[in-house]
C-alpha cells in the first residue's frame, strides 16, 4: 500500500530542518523537497497517469492539458495515491512543517502536462478552505526551457516582481500555504519538452 511505503522515510527525520527552511523561504513560506517518493512506487503512478484521459484547459489565464480530479479515478493506483495524500502520515508531516491544520476528508489532485507555448499566468490559488497547494514533479526541465514555478513578491496585496523560481525536477515535491499573497505562475514552456506533474490542494480542517 502507498500509505505505508510510498513516502521516502528519510524525510521524516528532517522535519525540524524543513520547518525552519519553510519559514525562512521568501517571498512567502514554501518548500521544495527532492527525492520525496520511493522511485519504484512513483514509476507506478506515472504509468497509471499514462492511462488517464487529458483535456485541453485554455483561457486568457492559462493553456495546458489536465486530467479530471484523480480523487475520483477508478484506477486502484490513484485510489491508493489519494489515500496516501489523506493519510495521517503525510498530512501530519505537512502540518509539522507548515503549522497548518489540515482536513483528512478532502483533497484535489490532477495530472497536468505543459508542452510548447503552454503557461499559467500569475494568480494566488485563493478559494474557500484551500490551505496547502502542492506539486509533485514527474519530469526534469532545464531553466531555459521554461515551465518553472515563479513566485512573486507582493506589495499592498498585489504581485510585483518574480523573486524565486522553482525548476521542475523529477520526484520533487513543492508546497506552500495558500494566502491572499501567494502569487505564482507557471512560466511558458518553449520547445518540444513536457512539464508533467500532479498538482492540487490540501484543505483546512473543519475541526
Amino acid at each position: 500500500m502507498f500509505v505505508n511505503d510510498l513516502f521516502n522515510p528519510s524525510h521524516k527525520l528532517k522535519v525540524d530542518e524543513y520547518q525552519e527552511e519553510y519559514k525562512q523561504n521568501s517571498p512567502f513560506p514554501h518548500l521544495a523537497i527532492d527525492e520525496f517518493f520511493i522511485e519504484e512506487k512513483l514509476d507506478e503512478v506515472i504509468s497509471a497517469l499514462e492511462d488517464e484521459e487529458f483535456f485541453l484547459k485554455e483561457a486568457d489565464l492559462f493553456q495546458f492539458i489536465q486530467t479530471s480530479d484523480l480523487s475520483e479515478s477508478s484506477n486502484p493506483i490513484f485510489r491508493e495515491f489519494v489515500s496516501f495524500l489523506l493519510s495521517e502520515e503525510f498530512q501530519s508531516f505537512i502540518e509539522a512543517i507548515t503549522s497548518c491544520k489540515l482536513s483528512r476528508k478532502k483533497v484535489d489532485v490532477t495530472g497536468n502536462i505543459y508542452s510548447d507555448t503552454d503557461y499559467l499566468i500569475c494568480h494566488d490559488d485563493k478559494l474557500p478552505e484551500r490551505k496547502i497547494a502542492f506539486i509533485f514533479y514527474l519530469t526534469d526541465l532545464k531553466e531555459k526551457i521554461g515551465g518553472s514555478l515563479n513566485l512573486f513578491e507582493s506589495e499592498h496585496s498585489y504581485p510585483t516582481i518574480v523573486t524565486k523560481k522553482i525548476i521542475p525536477r523529477y520526484n520533487r515535491l513543492m508546497f506552500f500555504e495558500v494566502t491572499p499573497t501567494s502569487f505564482h505562475e507557471v512560466e511558458e514552456v518553449v520547445g518540444e519538452y513536457f512539464r508533467v506533474s500532479l498538482t492540487g490542494w490540501l484543505y483546512e480542517s473543519d475541526e
